[in-house]
């Protein structure tokens, strides 16, 4: 009989049949998991490798089946292939991989494939030779003797199944729970085809003599892997493909490769283990390898790794820029495994500060000098024509306005160098460490006190309600409030109007805190200059008329508050919320 159907050549078809099924599910996910294109692949292979071997069960005829041979082993190869390529793109571990050895894994295959085929077919006996056809369990055999090439072959093939499973564990190991079930589900659906298969292969090559190993139950066993798939994928519904180590993975090379600082992991010995683009690229070297260099010799620089303060460097590549340095330790347990090295640029950062210090000496310091002079002049003129008898009356009153317009000019242009100064001064970058127990209510009374004694036409009622003591910097606060009822008692109150200061208690995001609120009966700060504000930048088109607003917004911000302005039932309401209590 030249063709016979036994019942492992029917467990092998219908395995083959079976996985057919699975591809199109799995494929549906090429746009979220960059593996599933591949595991498609491997699936498609799994049952051109069971159908392929099936049919070669059921055939007798040493010509045809020996033909059948060669197909059978290209299957096979190409579940080796695509095993090897699904593993590296679901654990996120393709890029590690270089392209040259990519490229000859291409090669071995397809050279793999054509040399199976045609040894099938006799025409050389490269990777076996053929024997003859014998019977186990009703089903037909292939009798062949492998050369050292093909034996040379298989082991290579297993050694790269192995990296693939011990990158399953590695990513057990390092990502925990969440894909712990999905790999430790792979490396169980293969184990049944694994065993068969190595157990065929040492048969094969003599190295043991296996009974009954002439068949190779990998291939039926690939029923075993369907039924263990499909139990996941429809009776458990896992979604496999759904959350991958690679996505993961991807994204967090892409989130430091992304980061505008350079980040630099280092060993306890400061041997360079990664980096990111950033740091190629403020190091000044490219693509060239520098893993395993220590980082001084990297950087042409000595870089501090030892935690600690912030310090600034520059690189030799480009002296005219600064850098920010900051360490933190890599430690697992007791272990010390390293550092990761942050590198800022900070150029620009003090480039702007520079700027902003000549800026302030100018206002604080030339600017108020300058107007000692003018005030000092302005005196000077109204003296002489007040005790001169030789002005008109006419034109001495018109020196006197004009004195007294300047006189007002100069007391202007003293308080926005005051206000310069208050800006450097009181307006930390971090208003944290200046924290203490203040009371609000008594600051604001406080301020109303030297405000009336400063603008005696002024009228300031302060309402303190409940308990008004926070934790909080109490310079930078008496600056705000100071700021915000002068800007009410200059602009937005007449002659017997009075600006109403309350400080009370308020709820914000369920935690309790004050609430300190300015309201006078003015005009109203213009809707232009509130947003600038809210937006926090100015242009030539959209400025404020001074800095008052922007010290209010930059000190609630310093103090983790907020600062609304309400303009819309007459007059002005400045609400200063969120100074929690602590």
């Amino acid at each position: 009989m030249t063709y016979s159907l036994s019942l492992p050549a029917a467990v092998s078809l219908l395995a083959g049949v079976f996985l057919l099924v699975l591809p199109p599910y799995i494929y549906r996910y090429r746009d979220r998991n960059p593996s599933a294109e591949a595991y498609s692949a491997l699936l498609v292979a799994s049952a051109a490798w069971a159908l392929s071997y099936g049919v070669a069960l059921t055939v007798f005829d040493p010509g045809h089946r020996a033909a059948l041979e060669g197909v059978v082993w290209v299957a096979r190869g190409s579940v080796v292939f695509f095993i090897i390529l699904a593993g590296f793109r679901y654990t996120g571990h393709d890029d590690m991989v270089p392209e040259w050895m990519a490229r000859t894994i291409v090669v071995m295959w397809l050279a793999f494939s054509a040399g199976a085929v045609t040894n099938g077919f006799g025409l050389h006996e490269m990777l076996w030779t053929w024997e003859g056809v014998g019977t186990v369990f009703g089903g037909a055999t292939a009798e062949v003797t492998p050369t050292p090439l093909l034996t040379l072959l298989i082991v290579w093939s297993y050694l790269l199944v192995a990296v693939v499973l011990l990158l399953l564990i590695e990513t057990v190991v390092s990502y925990g729970p969440l894909y712990r079930l999905h790999a430790v589900g792979i490396v169980l659906w293969a184990m049944p085809p694994v065993v068969a298969s190595v157990a065929f292969s040492l048969n094969l090559s003599g190295v043991m003599e296996i009974p009954y190993a002439d068949l190779d139950l990998a291939a039926p066993s690939l029923m075993l892997t369907f039924f263990a798939i499909g139990y996941m994928l429809f009776v458990r519904q896992e979604d496999l493909m759904e959350v991958a180590p690679a996505n993961r993975r991807h994204a967090e090379n892409a989130a430091l490769d992304d980061m505008d600082a350079g980040v630099v992991i280092v060993n306890p010995g400061g041997l360079v283990l990664a980096l990111n683009e950033s740091a190629r690229r403020e190091l000044d070297i490219g693509k060239e390898n520098v893993l395993g260099e220590p980082l001084d010799e990297v950087a042409g620089a000595e870089v501090p790794t030892d935690p600690g303060e912030l310090q600034n460097i520059s690189f030799p590549s480009d002296p005219s820029r600064v850098y920010c340095v900051a360490s933190s330790p890599i430690e697992h347990g007791d272990t010390h495994l390293g550092h990761i090295v942050s590198i800022q640029d900070i150029t620009e950062e003090r480039r702007r500060q520079q700027r902003l210090e000549v800026q302030n000496r100018v206002l604080r310091h030339n600017l108020r000098n300058d107007m000692l002079v003018v005030g000092g002049n302005t005196e000077s003129i109204r003296s002489i024509v007040e005790s001169s008898d030789d002005i008109p009356e006419d034109v001495a009153d018109d020196i006197l306005e004009k004195a007294d317009a300047i006189s007002r000019k100069h007391d202007e242009l003293v308080r926005v160098s005051e206000r310069a100064r208050e800006i450097t001064e009181t307006l930390p970058e971090d208003a944290a460490d200046g924290k203490q127990l203040v009371d609000v209510g008594e600051v604001a009374a406080s301020i109303a006190d030297e405000l009336m004694e400063r603008h005696p036409e002024a009228s300031i009622e302060t309402v303190v309600d409940g308990d008004v003591e926070v934790c909080t910097d109490e310079a930078l606060l008496s600056n705000v409030i100071y700021n915000a009822v002068e800007n009410a008692v200059l602009h937005g109150s007449e002659a017997g109007d009075t600006v109403e200061l309350t400080v009370a208690e308020s709820e914000n995001d369920g935690g309790d805190g004050v609430e300190v609120s300015v309201h006078d009966e003015g005009e109203g700060i213009p809707e232009h200059e509130l947003e600038v504000v809210r937006r926090g930048s100015e242009d030539a088109l959209n400025h404020g008329s001074g800095m008052g607003l922007w010290i209010i917004q930059w000190g609630m911000q310093s103090l983790g508050g907020e600062v609304e302005f309400d303009t819309e039932d007459g007059g002005t309401t400045v609400v200063l919320r969120a100074l929690e209590r602590r």
